[in-house]
């Protein structure tokens, strides 16, 4: 790989990646090149490897951690293009439309993930199953023996039963949804109310442990599936970004009002000076995260 130009030539000056270096510093090898790059040619070639690069790790990515890291670059790969073509003169900026085609289904709808969790979930209850003799601890008293061969407090198939609903009511309901779809129902969703004891409730001593699996594991997908949702938001203000670049300032504010976006983008995004700002739906669900994201413009 090329990290920089030599001092004072055209010549340029190969350098090899570190060995096992993690796969994120290979990202931010190609983006640092292209930030740095002494023409837009070769910059191109740079943001070019470092698109491909993130669009392969996101089309193999299954597991919602794996997804969420795919998620974490898009976005912060988004703004990064968004902050390179604004500080292009005109005509050197314009990001080719490859850049700008969406990404697959497989990163914008959370029922890719779900599958992957939903059957980690049901290895991991017969994990826990597998083991009952020593859910007491190392060395269990004849009756900790006796009630983990019975499996009283843990009934594995159940609880895997209970886990398969639990999951399948989530793919039914937002499966297929991306964008501001996904985000209406994931901001739908009530609030999980606290169980009230009852004599039915109170059967559950002859499965304690898988309730607490699947009380535990219920409530907290919403974050990751907002962060999802917001893929598809990054992906619009930066399209939108390309449009406006090439607008003098006091034309601008009528091509964004112009724009035919999905119900629930628009009032998503505003100007501001020379910037697009977007409200990430991340960010009404996490305090920290609630400042508004900048796409620069081109100065006007």
């Amino acid at each position: 790989m090329r990290l920089a130009h030599a001092q004072g030539a055209d010549v340029v000056v190969p350098y090899a990646l570190p060995q096992f270096g993690p796969v994120s510093t290979c990202l931010r090898w190609l983006q640092m090149e292209a930030v740095l790059a002494s023409d837009a040619r070769q910059a191109h070639v740079a943001w070019e490897r470092a698109d491909a690069f993130i669009r392969h790790v996101a089309a193999g990515a299954q597991t919602l951690i794996g997804q969420a890291i795919a998620w974490s670059w898009i976005t912060r790969h988004q703004v990064l293009l968004a902050q390179w073509a604004a500080r292009q003169p005109p005509g050197d900026g314009a990001l080719p439309a490859a850049w700008l085609k969406p990404y697959p289904e497989r990163i914008l709808q959370p029922r890719f993930w779900m599958a992957a969790e939903s059957h980690f979930g049901r290895e991991t209850t017969a994990d826990i199953g597998n083991r009952s003799e020593a859910m007491f601890g190392a060395e269990p008293n004849p009756l900790q023996r006796w009630a983990g061969l019975l499996s009283l407090g843990y009934l594995p198939e159940l609880t895997r039963q209970m886990l398969d609903e639990q999951w399948l009511a989530q793919v039914r309901a937002q499966g297929e949804l991306q964008g501001a779809a996904l985000a209406r129902s994931a901001r739908s969703e009530p609030e999980p109310e606290p169980e009230t004891m009852s004599g039915w409730s109170a059967m559950r001593w002859r499965n304690t442990v898988g309730g607490i699996l699947v009380d535990v594991a219920r409530p907290h997908f919403r974050p990751y599936v907002l962060r999802q949702a917001d893929v598809a938001l990054y992906q619009t203000a930066l399209g939108l970004s390309q449009q406006l670049n090439g607008l003098p300032a006091a034309e601008r504010l009528a091509r964004l009002q112009g724009q035919a976006l999905e119900v629930g983008i628009r009032e998503r995004l505003s100007l501001e000076g020379d910037a697009l700002l977007i409200r990430t739906w991340r960010g009404d669900a996490e305090p920290a995260e609630s400042a508004p994201v900048r796409f620069p413009l081109r100065p006007a």
